[in-house]
């Protein structure tokens, strides 16, 4: 038997719903029984968000490579297939920027040279000296883009051997403050998608030594909306090897990537694969599909113990918007476009 208590808090937010020319897929309510918390039951808040529907295709896609001495095979391996990646968001307006794993602010390229590529800083595409950080739909053609990017993610095996994906993309967004790269490429309305690639887990073992509060998923995740709004939608994806990838034996588990992945609704690719084809697709895919999502104020739950999750979608009338949809943590998306104009969602959460 449940005992739910209610507590009813409204709030108002804005959000983005962005449309592009994707797969067209049948998506299902996802279905989540909360059972009552021991002692006392669980506690929920009634939420109301209001947003805007608007034609807009901008994505912002962060590589985050690491840099390591192990990682030879998986950098040439991602640079052989990221062309496929790269043909799946043709249609959208991304921005790509890559940085790497090691957390200082210089680190070893290739040819033995100290360059700028470390603590949330960008490598640059046309040249290891150059300043094209940021490449542009519209700018660059995709052929070009591809082949940049390609050379790109092999960004040398000399960095630091403490590998940090969730504090490289911490500090690529603190760096909006003052480094024009990253202002250039973070966009207040884009969808940001992060791609990590690594054979060790966040600080190798999950032990950092230093600014330990800037490789914890929960805090990534914060920042991300105190600098870009609730609304903002975020996805992190790990080619690593996850806890349950037995078969990967050149790797160790990592299950710090392995949260956030699942925290912000993304994918986790084996990174022991000798061909990202299908994990880089998969990847592609899930970004495309974010183009037709909104980030919700919480994560919607079942408090009146239906089966369902109490969630609902009005039209400007007040009509109730009955397209397919899929849940995941925060996340709604869409199956279909909807047509531009003024929404509101109504859900329920659990109060924390």
């Amino acid at each position: 038997m449940r005992n739910h208590k209610y507590g009813v808090i409204s709030i108002i937010a804005s959000g983005i719903l962005l449309s592009a020319c994707a797969p067209d897929v049948a998506f299902q309510t996802v279905h989540q029984d909360l059972a009552s918390s021991a002692g006392g039951g669980v506690t929920y808040k009634s939420v109301a968000q209001s947003f805007e529907v608007k034609a807009n295709t901008d994505v912002d896609i962060l590589f985050v490579v690491d840099n390591s001495g192990s990682m030879d095979a998986e950098q040439k391996n991602i640079a052989a297939k990221i062309n496929g990646f790269m043909d799946i968001i043709k249609d959208a307006n991304w921005h790509v920027a890559l940085t790497t794993t090691d957390p200082k602010v210089n680190t070893v390229a290739p040819d033995k040279s100290s360059r700028a590529w470390g603590d949330g800083q960008f490598r640059p595409f046309d040249s290891d000296s150059g300043s094209l950080y940021v490449l542009k739909a519209g700018q660059h053609s995709l052929a070009d883009a591809q082949k940049m990017l390609a050379s790109a993610v092999q960004v040398g095996l000399l960095g630091d051997g403490s590998e940090r994906s969730i504090n490289a993309s911490y500090r690529a967004i603190e760096r909006t403050s003052n480094t024009p790269a990253n202002q250039d490429f973070f966009r207040e309305k884009s969808k940001l998608i992060v791609i990590a690639i690594s054979d060790e887990d966040e600080c190798s073992d999950g032990k950092c030594s230093t600014a330990p509060e800037k490789s914890v998923p929960e805090n990534l995740v914060k920042l991300v909306h105190d600098r870009f709004g609730t609304d903002k939608v975020f996805m992190f994806n790990s080619i690593v090897k996850a806890p349950s990838d037995t078969g990967c034996t050149t790797a160790t588990a990592a299950p710090i990537y392995e949260a956030i992945s699942k925290l912000t609704g993304g994918l986790i690719g084996s990174v022991c694969a000798t061909d990202y084809t299908a994990t880089l697709t998969k990847m592609g895919y899930k970004t495309v599909e974010l183009l037709k999502s909104i980030n919700l104020n919480c994560k919607p739950a079942d408090a009146n113990g239906d089966g369902d999750l109490d969630f609902s979608l009005l039209d400007s009338k007040g009509n109730k918007v009955a397209a397919g949809y899929s849940i995941s943590g925060t996340t709604v998306t869409f199956a279909s476009n909807l047509a531009e104009g003024s929404y509101s969602a109504a859900y329920s959460c659990v109060q924390e």
